[in-house]
This record gives C-alpha cells, structure tokens and sequence, in this order.
C-alpha cells in the first residue's frame, strides 16, 4: 500500500504496485494532463516530487530521453512512466490546456531551481552622453565592440551572459557547479580581466574617438530561483531573487565610491585570504535598509587564480590585440604568425618563432610584402608591454586572428626571446617546392606531414595576389579541404603547394579528414599551432 499525496489536491492510498502514477490519478479520478496519451512524448504529465522521490521508479529509457531533451531537473518526472513504490507527495506542473501549450511549445534547459550564484553587473560611466554625441551607427558599433571585450572576460572564466541591459551587462557565475568559492572567483577574476579588457579598448577609443570608457562593476553571492522563461519562441535562462538587486546595487555605488570593482561581504567571505582589498565601505545602497559593507578589490592573490599569472598576462595582450585584429586585418595577422615562425636558417640550422619579422631587412622580403602592415599596427602595444617579446606578440596575434575569423580557442604560452639577426629563409616561401621537399623542410622544423596538411588549413582566409583562396577569406572554416577535396576549377586560385597535398596519398587522407569532419580540424589546428609556436630551438 502506497500514500501518494498531491500537494493542495488530495491523498490516495493506493495497493497496486503495477500502476503508474498517471494510472493512478485516473483510477481515482483526478484529471491528469495526458495529451500524448501516455507515451513519453508531450511531457504534459509532469510532476514535481516534493517528498521521499526514491520512492518512484528510476527513470526508463524513454522518460530519460524526453528530459534530456526538455532540460527536467532529477525531481521532475513523468507520471505516464514512473511506477510507486512507496509513499510520495508530487505536486502537478499542468492544470490546463494553456499549461500543456507552453509544455509542448519547445524544449526547455531548465524548469525552475534554486542555487547559490555570484552575480556580476557593469555598466559604462557616461554612456549617454557619449551616444548623445555620436551618430546612432558609432553608438551601436561601439556597444558591440565593448560587449564583445567585456563578454570574452565573462566566458573565459565560466560565466554566463544573462542580458545586456543599455550600457550594462549582468553575468551569472555558477549555473553548472555548486562550488560557491569557484563562483566567486570566477567572478572576481572575469572583473579584473574586464577592467584589463577596458585598458585595450580605451586604446582604440583614445585613437578613433578622442575619449575613454570608465566602468564600474558589482559583484554579490547569494540564494536564486534559476529557470527559463519568457514566451516559447523567446525563452531565455534567467534567476529571480534578492541577489540580483543586491549586486545591481553595488555596481551603481562604484561611481559614487570611486571604486571600480565592489564585492559583498558574501563574496569576501569566500574568499577570505585569497583576495587583496583595498579600501571598504558602509554603504548606504537605494532600495535597501541600513548599511553595508563593500569591498574594493586590488586583486587575486597567485594561488588563487587557477589560470596563473602567464595566462592572465596573455589574456590582457590579446585583448589589447582586438583593437587592431580586426575582421578585415586578421587574416594578415594569421599570415605573420605563420611567416615569423616559419622563419629558417640553414647556415645555423635554428629557426621557429623569433620575432625577426619586426626587422625591416625580413618585413621587405618579396615573400613578406605587406606584413610591415602588422608590424606598424603592433608597434604601439608592443610598446605598451615591453617585458613581451615581438615573437610572443605575433603568434599570440595569429591566435586571436584565427578566434576572431571564427575558428578555434588557442591558448599560447609566453616566453619566447626575440631574434635580432635575420634568418636566411622562412619556410613559407616554398611555393615552388614539390611535396617531397615541402615534407622534409617541415619533418626538419619538428612538425609532422599531418601538422603540415592542417596547418595548410589556415588558407582557408586570406588570398593569392588578390584573390581568395576559398570562397570567403573572412571566415576561418574547412572550407580550404573542401574545395581540395573537389578540386579541378575549385583550387584555381590556390598555391601549387596546396594542390600539392591532393597528389599525396598520405596527405591526401587528411583532407579528405579535415573535409569531412571541420570540428577535428579546428581541434588538430589548435594542437598543430602550439606546436609550431613552440619551435625556435635548433633544428633536427
């Protein structure tokens, strides 16, 4: 005998183990929404299981399905499919015919939970009167170009974008991991990255506008209803709660406070001794009673910020790098990447990543026409942070070229030492070379055939005196082994040693590869770069 009791509907005893929990509501009558007649399709049978729910069936295969599919929670579950085995308090998700319209309208990442998420809200000091002044296109243009900065800074550290507000943007931190202490971090460090992000996009705002951006951000931890809503054709995750108004609070109070990046005693608390405050506050904040306390944040301390202090520091070049990596430019940017590592010398038998494309005497090469374009363009961050070297400036470039055309994340490490004598010859003047030369001049530099075909990918942007490779050099795709792998009029405009890789059987196989797989040429892209950008010791 079983008690299923539904919340503010009814208690039911219930003797037949055999029976679903739909097939019990109608056995006592109780009008369960059934629109698929109970078959694991609409979902309109949901309940929500508020008491003792290891007391219903684990879920079947088709019940798994659907709320997979649908985003259900554990204590979601589908009375059509699940069996009681003891006593259990559900509670119906729909009442009516409206109800099973909106359960029917789409899929659903989440139905509704609580959680414990930092927050994080910013927003541009002096906007307005920015926009006042401008024309309605360099308004938008520039909301895109900072949102884009500033979004980087958020998804690098696992956040979430909840919505852009005018000016302002809030940040969720912590919708897949409980782990409050790595939400605020994460939140904290997306912070101090934006206001890192801020210095390379004041760059470009000091250059075309004359002016610079101010930001404040606010940073609270706290208790949130996490669901989905809004219209079916326009839902969207989102939280409700206290929380939200808090940390909207203690970004508005930055301004006032003059004090960029605020945290919430909450926030603090989790990370007692391993963040660096500044000044604190008792603030009075509008909308709520009494005062409270706020905390400027300096800083992470090292052991704290699990990406490390190289990678921050790579985080902040390559967002100075955005300003100028633009999607016109980063296809030159690629190129550079490519012709200062590919740089060799056969007298000393080194080459690889060396910085010498910034030397007039490389830059001028025939092979090189064009790229004192990026050297010009590099010249004012590479001023900006002198401890990095040209090499380290240039690869890390390409990578952001390649992540900007739309291809893959590359994280490349720093460190390299610049070269100030120039190579006798780069490894990418070899348009002339068969494939059996072009294997051992790469075999010499460390990489492998199978670096080489991807590697090679990269000319899927750019062009050949004046005309694409491939039908768009402003998206970064396999588009490149596509049209290899067609071939005939497809490869007119493409170098002798790219119609080279379809002749070789064993190169061939991995076009065909990259062809018909673009998410494992962007992962062997990714890999192959860091290779190459590691080269610059003496060669084999």
């Amino acid at each position: 005998m079983a008690t299923i009791n539904y919340q503010n509907e009814s208690v039911i005893e219930e003797s037949d183990d055999t029976l679903t929990l739909l097939q019990i509501s109608q056995k006592h009558g109780i009008q369960h929404m059934h629109v698929c007649g109970g078959m694991a399709r609409c979902s309109t049978c949901r309940v929500m299981v508020l008491e003792n729910p290891g007391n219903l069936s684990p879920r079947n295969q088709a019940e798994q399905i659907l709320a997979t599919r649908l985003g259900f929670e554990d204590n979601i579950r589908l009375a059509c499919q699940s069996l009681v085995t003891g006593p259990v308090t559900v509670r119906r998700l729909t009442l009516d015919d409206q109800d099973a319209g909106l359960c029917m309208a789409g899929e659903q990442r989440t139905t509704g939970r609580e959680a414990k998420l930092a927050v994080l809200f910013s927003d541009i000091r002096g906007f307005t009167t920015f926009s006042e002044q401008s024309l309605p296109y360099d308004t938008i243009h520039i909301l895109n170009r900072y949102f884009y900065q500033m979004g980087e800074a958020v998804l690098q550290n696992e956040g979430y974008i909840d919505k852009y507000m005018g000016d302002g943007l809030m940040a969720l931190f912590g919708l897949n991991n409980s782990n409050g202490e790595a939400n605020c971090r994460n939140a904290v460090n997306a912070g101090l990255q934006m206001l890192s992000e801020l210095e390379g996009f004041n760059v470009y705002m000091q250059r075309n506008f004359g002016r610079e951006f101010k930001i404040g951000i606010g940073i609270h931890f706290g208790e949130l209803i996490i669901g989905e809503m809004g219209h079916p054709s326009r839902r969207q995750i989102t939280v409700i709660g206290d929380t939200v108004n808090m940390a909207s609070r203690i970004e508005s109070a930055t301004k006032e406070l003059g004090a960029p990046l605020l945290i919430s005693d909450s926030v603090r608390d989790k990370l007692r001794g391993r963040v660096d405050i500044g000044r604190s506050f008792d603030a009075l904040l509008k909308g709520k009673t009494g005062s409270h306390s706020l905390h400027e944040v300096l800083n992470l301390r090292e052991q704290t910020v699990v990406m490390g202090r190289a990678t921050m520091l790579r985080n902040w070049i390559a967002s100075s790098l955005r300003c100028v990596v633009t999607l016109r430019s980063a296809p030159l940017f690629l190129r550079a990447a490519f012709h200062d590592a590919g740089t060799y010398d056969s007298e000393t038998n080194t080459g690889g990543c060396s910085g010498t494309l910034h030397l007039p005497a490389v830059y001028l090469r025939p092979e090189n026409a064009g790229l004192e374009i990026v050297v010009n363009l590099l010249a004012p961050i590479k001023k900006h942070f002198e401890d990095v070297s040209w090499a380290d400036l240039l690869i890390v470039a390409g990578a952001v070229a390649v992540k900007t055309l739309g291809g893959p994340d590359i994280p490349v490490t720093l460190g390299r030492k610049d070269n100030d004598n120039p190579p006798q010859a780069g490894v990418m003047d070899l348009e002339h070379f068969d494939i059996k030369r072009l294997k051992e001049r790469f075999i010499r530099m460390g990489l492998t055939v199978r670096d080489m075909v991807v590697l090679s990918g990269a000319h899927t942007v750019g062009h050949n005196r004046g005309a694409p490779f491939t039908y768009d050099w402003y998206k970064f795709n396999n588009a490149y082994f596509r049209l290899l792998l067609q071939g005939g009029d497809a490869t007119d405009h493409m170098l002798g040693t790219d119609k080279a890789l379809s002749h070789d059987p064993e190169c061939f196989e991995w076009v065909k590869k990259y062809a018909l797989d673009e998410a494992a040429f962007f992962a062997d892209f990714s890999a192959a770069y860091q290779k190459m950008s590691k080269l610059g010791t003496h060669l084999k």
